[in-house]
């Protein structure tokens, strides 16, 4: 499989249901480049399916998106992101 290249800047993110193979495909690049709406929503509540911590989740995942984005590439994953 060829891999995917992006220029520096680039956000590319992954919407999809759980199982789908988002985490699967986005292992291929450094865990640093990845943010991801279940880590915050793990970190707020001890479980990334607790959708009342998705409120909280959002604001950490948006700023660490922010900071990623400012300082070059970032890769988002996300399983679903309800508007909040």
């Amino acid at each position: 499989m060829n891999r995917l290249t992006f220029e520096p800047g680039t956000m590319c993110t992954l919407i999809g249901p759980p199982g789908c193979g988002k985490s699967t495909f986005a292992a291929q690049w450094p865990d640093t480049w990845r943010v991801s709406l279940d880590f915050y929503r793990k970190l707020a509540a001890d479980t990334e399916t607790d959708q009342s911590a998705t409120p909280v989740a959002v604001q950490a995942q948006d700023l660490f998106l922010d900071a990623r984005l400012a300082r070059g590439l970032t890769f988002s994953e996300l399983t679903d992101r309800p508007d909040s």
